[in-house]
């Protein structure tokens, strides 16, 4: 006798369910995300115990008749495609008929739907994916779907849940997010019976944002909108100042479907290239409208991971266009004594009546939600947004608006009265960041002021530090070094960049090198020239912390800073300067 089985048809769901059904925040996201397919205007989520035991939800969108309803449970019954060649134009978010079964499968369910033709809607009732009862009932046009006692048949996957606090937060996250890319829908959370959150509709994603977000932290978003061909790129982006050290502060969206995608994310972080310091990662919510067949979110059973056609080219398109957002941009940190941000705690949703549990959520920022003609044509009616904003600009020639120069605190801090209130200023930040635009430029221009050596410098270093020195050596030839290669692993330096100063060369040369090792990842020939030159503005002789300076000195950096094209920070991300503006002054001698 054959030991191959076809397994039954019960035990066959709940092995599906385990792929799309994780916890109660997957089954939530499964139902809202059906009823904005059925083009709901209104979503209303209720929860018990963190969703374990009870998780409601019901919407206002086109119902069902009988007939779907009780097909809706068979497995990939669905009403989104018809052939394998629709998977490749998908522009709904569902589309494989496997969330309803494979919900009902663990859990008791409860269907109740009614469509605007029909009188009477009708319930379903299902345990462990056996249908128990079917039946008229009057109810308001719509469906609502309530799910009990999730896991009930299936306790081992039951005891990996976690706490109900947990479980809330994600629940909550879900939610919160899934509404960014629809604000035009009003979605409220209940949570044991009170309303944790109600979000109403509204016209652009930033409306939006000042729900769900604190309004001190939305201040500090920059608006991102770019079309491209057929693609819209648009959204909410932020300054340096609101950076975090992980990656949970990005959201994206394809085609109002939320995302994750390291290569999306790779070229978000190059577009602040120099803005942010080590291991921190800007904030955005990024809202891509491109072809539907042009991705193929078939790849993960819960659809968070997409492919792209044309990837490379969107990273291009991405980097781009946020670097000429974020490089007009002031990133100079405020210094706020009465509510001074805290940008690892405070930039968390804040909806109405959050708990502080809630308020701890990790969600992301956006901005708002708006398509191209060319892209608009290939989105379903509801998905289409409202008219961008006009984009922020900070002039260049008036950044810093110094006044009148104080003088310098603790022999490596400049204090200056400006227009707005007071600066303060790292000089060693600030020559760094001179040094760094002076070494592009002159790779740019390819003439640079060498010094030649009195006595050539030798210099012997292993295999691979010789292979690195070789794919620079264009580079630091353009900034002004001669370096001569004598064969094997071995170098003359006979001159070095007059900007370089009385730097000990061997000492400089392996830095550098060391440092380009370190450096992760292929690097375009930009990205690469503009790593070696922060690497050499640091490595350069620059004005350090604790050197007394005088008026002159100061006042030159000062002039010299303003001219620089990103003044705000050094080369490696750290803020070159501290604003306290006059309101905050006043409002620590409480005068307002």
């Amino acid at each position: 006798m054959g030991t191959i089985r076809l397994l039954p048809e019960l035990v066959a769901n709940k092995i599906a369910a385990g792929e799309v059904v994780e916890r109660p925040s997957s089954v939530v996201k499964e139902l809202v995300e059906n009823a904005l397919d059925a083009d709901a205007t209104r979503i209303t989520i209720s929860i018990g115990h963190g969703g374990k035991s009870f998780i409601k939800v019901v919407d206002n969108g086109h119902g069902m008749d009988r007939e779907d309803a009780e097909l809706c449970f068979e497995r990939h019954a669905t009403s989104k495609i018809r052939d394998s060649e629709d998977i490749f134009s998908i522009q709904s978010l569902g589309f494989r008929g496997e969330a309803l079964p494979s919900i009902a499968s663990v859990s008791r369910l409860v269907l109740q739907t009614k469509t605007p033709s029909q009188d009477l809607g009708m319930e379903l009732s299902l345990n462990g994916g056996r249908r128990e009862s079917i039946k008229e009932k009057g109810m308001t046009n719509g469906t609502s779907v309530t799910v009990s006692d999730l896991f009930f048949n299936t306790p081992a996957r039951k005891k990996f849940l976690k706490g109900e606090k947990a479980e809330y937060v994600s629940i909550a996250e879900t939610v919160t997010t899934i509404s960014l890319a629809y604000p035009h829908v009003a979605f409220k959370l209940l949570k044991d019976d009170e309303v944790q959150f109600d979000y109403p509709s509204c016209s652009q994603l930033k409306e939006r944002l000042l729900t769900t977000h604190h309004r001190e932290w939305v201040t500090h978003l920059l608006p991102l909108h770019v079309e491209s061909g057929e693609v819209t790129i648009s959204g909410y982006i932020a300054k340096a100042e609101l950076s975090r050290t992980n990656r949970k502060a990005q959201l994206f969206f394809i085609n109002q479907r939320p995302v994750k995608s390291l290569p999306l994310s790779y070229a978000l972080q190059r577009a602040y290239d120099g803005l942010l310091p080590q291991r921190h990662f800007p904030v955005a919510i990024i809202l891509l409208a491109i072809d539907p067949g042009t991705v193929d979110p078939n790849i993960h059973p819960t659809k968070r991971e997409v492919r792209l056609q044309n990837e490379r080219r969107l990273q291009e398109q991405l980097t781009r266009c946020v670097r000429e957002i974020v490089k007009t941009a002031d990133h100079s940190p405020h210094l706020s004594f009465a509510y001074a941000l805290d940008t690892e705690k405070k930039y968390s949703p804040r909806p109405p009546g959050a708990s502080p549990t809630f308020r701890e959520l990790k969600a992301t920022v956006g901005e708002n939600l708006t398509y191209p003609e060319t892209a608009q044509d290939v989105l379903p009616s509801h998905q289409r947004a409202m008219e961008p904003e006009p984009p922020v600009s900070c002039d260049r020639e008036k950044r810093l608006k110094v006044r009148n120069l104080i003088g310098q605190i603790g022999e490596s801090y400049i204090l200056a009265e400006t227009e707005e209130g007071l600066i303060i200023l790292d000089q060693h930040a600030v020559h760094e960041r001179i040094i760094f635009e002076a070494i592009v430029d002159a790779l740019d221009q390819k003439t640079t002021p060498s010094q030649p050596l009195l006595l050539p410098v030798t210099i012997e270093l292993g295999f691979k530090e010789a292979q690195l020195l070789e794919e620079h050596l264009d580079i630091l030839t353009r900034v002004g070094f001669a370096i001569n290669h004598l064969g094997k692993n071995t170098f003359l330096v006979d001159a070095t960049p007059a900007w370089l100063g009385n730097v000990e060369v061997t000492g400089m040369v392996h830095g550098f090198l060391q440092e380009i090792r370190e450096g992760k990842g292929e690097r375009p020939l930009g990205d690469k020239r503009e790593h070696a030159a922060k690497i050499l503005a640091c490595k350069s002789y620059t004005v350090k912390a604790h050197k007394k300076l005088s008026h002159e000195e100061m006042e030159h950096l000062i002039e010299r800073l303003e001219k620089t094209r990103q003044p705000f920070t050094c080369p490696h991300g750290r803020p070159t300067l501290i604003k306290i503006t006059l309101h905050d002054l006043a409002r620590q001698f409480k005068r307002t």
